[in-house]
């Protein structure tokens, strides 16, 4: 079988050809209308504890500290060099992400033109992944999961042109950002060369930057407790794995996720590409996808998505022995398409919204005279201390208020809860079921209502 990017002695729609203005004028809509909705889901707020901590580790390294976190250098270091200091570290920290995002979605382009789909097809992998909304929640909020997936993606495009060079650089520094890349090193050495000797010097040099950052740092990367070893503790087998697997691609395309099927199955070049696929997404059930709060498949949906426009090519041709039955098989794709991109922009807009409800809350907390602690999980906790320096324990030098805060992971207050507290965006604080606590500006004061005000529909959901 001829590797992905072998000539199959077919020409691809459209190739030498000069596209007509009407095929021009889709790929520049296309390309405005992805950078407009990159910009508006784009928040300068951060979601999560640990890229607040990302974000503090590459503020500390510009100034000359230690890297705490080698497990991630690679992303660490390339948020410490675009990164200001400042506030406006956490808006740079997203950018960078979204920056990524961006070249993911030229690469699966890029990579579903050199598979042989057409250029008006090649435009669907952009969409499809524009409609996924786990690629938008890892891609536009600071994390080391979409940057890794991004560069993987864009190192399948470079080496199914001939790029070879480029393979070990991006999927090197990929390894960096996330160990769990490692395991789609043998799907990126089939698709960059051919030949035994060639894959085996492309996939060793992905291996030596990553080798490079375990040998300066081997408590932190191979040992530790989240260190690239310690994966093996996780309580995810293979079978929860798949299982996982399933679910997130129901998540990311309810409507257009059988074009990913359709397209491994059309033709030799897309045969030849799902094939080289499998060895990664194995590895990353086997051996990757062990802890439970780890997007480990997001890179194995990302490396599908230029399948996506084999697949819509695939159904177009279906249709095309019959009197103008292509146009509506075309009309057909496009309204799937626009439904998930609908949907998943949504879903990513309502955890947007509230990451920057969530984020005014604590802010809110940390301008009291007397702020509260802050407990809970780990990740809340630091979220809240690092929106909020001037809380105890984040850096501020003000006396805590007796009285403890609760900070619940990933809750924003509904309605009711807004109303009930002043100002509208303080969080409410719940010690017990039968105990809540509201945060005013006098300080911490019981709510009138033990029981908490009665439940509302929430304006996010």
């Amino acid at each position: 079988m001829p590797g992905p990017g072998a000539s199959t002695g077919r020409t691809p729609e459209g190739a030498g050809d000069t596209p007509s203005r009407g095929i021009r004028s889709l790929e520049a809509v296309t390309a405005a209308l992805a950078v407009v909705l990159l910009g508006w889901l784009f928040t300068p707020c951060l979601r999560s504890g640990d890229a607040a901590a990302y974000v503090e580790e590459a503020m500390a390294l510009r100034g000359g500290g230690p890297l705490l976190r080698p497990l991630h250098a690679g992303y660490v270091a390339a948020l410490a060099a675009v990164s200001p200091a400042g506030p406006g570290a956490d808006a740079a920290a997203n950018a960078l992400s979204a920056g990524l995002a961006a070249i993911a979605l030229a690469s699966a382009r890029f990579t579903a033109l050199s598979l042989g789909a057409g250029r008006v097809a090649a435009l669907v992998p952009v969409w499809f992944l524009l409609g996924a909304s786990p690629f938008l929640d890892s891609a536009l909020f600071a994390e080391v999961y979409g940057p890794a997936s991004s560069a993987l993606l864009a190192s399948a495009a470079l080496g199914l042109s001939g790029r070879t060079w480029a393979v070990p650089v991006l999927a090197g520094w990929a390894v960096t950002v996330n160990p769990g890349a490692a395991a789609w090193i043998p799907t990126l050495s089939l698709l960059a060369a051919r030949g035994g000797i060639r894959r085996s010097v492309t996939g060793a040099l992905c291996v030596l930057p990553a080798a490079a950052v375990g040998a300066l740092w081997v408590d932190g990367w191979l040992a530790g407790p989240r260190g690239a070893l310690a994966a093996w503790d996780g309580d995810v087998g293979p079978v929860l794995s798949l299982q996982r697997a399933w679910r997130l691609g129901i998540e990311a395309a309810p409507a257009t996720l059988p074009l990913l099927a359709m397209g491994g199955l059309a033709g030799p070049r897309g045969r030849a590409y799902a094939l080289a696929w499998l060895p990664g997404f194995a590895l990353t059930c086997s051996l990757v996808d062990r802890r439970g709060d780890v997007p480990a498949h997001l890179a194995s949906l990302v490396l599908l998505a230029p399948l996506a426009g084999l697949g819509a090519e695939a159904v177009a041709r279906a249709f095309a022995h019959r009197q103008r039955g292509t146009f509506p098989a075309a009309v057909g794709v496009a309204m799937l398409l626009a439904f998930q991109v609908g949907e998943g922009t949504s879903r990513h807009d309502r955890l947007r919204r509230r990451a920057a409800r969530a984020a005014g809350a604590c802010a809110a907390l940390g301008e009291l005279d007397q702020p509260p602690l802050p407990v809970g999980p780990w990740g809340a906790v630091r979220l809240c201390r690092h929106q909020a320096p001037g809380l105890p324990g984040g850096g501020g030098d003000r006396v805590a208020n007796p009285h403890r805060v609760i900070v619940p992971p990933g809750r924003a207050p509904t309605a009711a809860e807004a109303r009930e507290a002043a100002p509208r965006m303080y969080r409410p604080i719940r010690l017990s079921r039968d105990d809540v606590w509201m945060t005013t500006p006098g300080g911490v004061e019981p709510n009138k209502k033990p029981t908490g005000p009665a439940p509302e529909e929430d304006p996010d959901r």
